[in-house]
C-alpha cells in the first residue's frame, strides 16, 4: 500500500511538471518573482570510486530539488540530477570520475500557478569521489 501511494505520488508529480511547462511560458521561474525557502544543510554522506552521495534537509512546500554540479566553486555549475522523493533526500551522483573533486549545490523547485519555480542554489559543498580511508583494508606485513 504504502508504495502504491508513493508511486502514485510520484506520477502525480510527473504529471503537474508536465503540464506546468506545457502551459508555462518558460520552463523554470527562478524565485525572484515569489518568497521561497533556501535550501537546507546541503552535505556530503559518503563517497566511494566514481560516486558521491549527498544529504540535505527537507523543506516545506516544495516538490523536489535541483542537484548540481561543478569542478570549480564559483562557476560553472551543471544540472546533475533531479530528485522529486521527498520522503529520501538523499542524492548519490554516480557520474563522477574515480579520484577527481567536485563541488555540489541544491536547489528547491516549487509549482504555484502551473509555473515551476526554483530557488537560489545553496552554498557549494566539496568531495572527491574515491574510496573513504574507513573502507580501505589493511594486510597485516608478514
Amino acid at each position: 500500500m504504502v508504495k502504491n501511494n508513493c508511486r502514485n505520488t510520484a506520477l502525480a508529480i510527473a504529471l503537474l511538471l508536465t503540464l506546468a511547462m506545457v502551459f508555462s511560458s518558460t520552463s523554470v521561474v527562478y524565485a525572484k518573482s515569489i518568497t521561497v525557502a533556501q535550501p537546507a544543510a546541503l552535505t556530503v554522506k559518503g563517497t566511494s570510486p566514481g560516486e558521491i552521495t549527498l544529504e540535505w534537509q527537507a523543506v516545506e512546500g516544495v516538490i523536489g530539488y535541483y542537484l548540481y554540479r561543478s569542478e570549480s566553486e564559483s562557476d560553472g555549475f551543471e544540472l546533475a540530477g533531479v530528485h522529486y522523493d521527498r520522503n529520501s533526500l538523499i542524492y548519490k551522483d554516480n557520474t563522477c570520475e574515480e579520484g577527481k573533486g567536485y563541488y555540489h549545490t541544491t536547489s528547491n523547485v516549487y509549482i504555484r500557478n502551473f509555473k515551476i519555480y526554483e530557488s537560489e542554489q545553496s552554498s557549494p559543498i566539496y568531495a572527491t569521489a574515491t574510496t573513504p580511508v574507513d573502507a580501505i583494508v589493511f594486510a597485516p606485513s608478514a
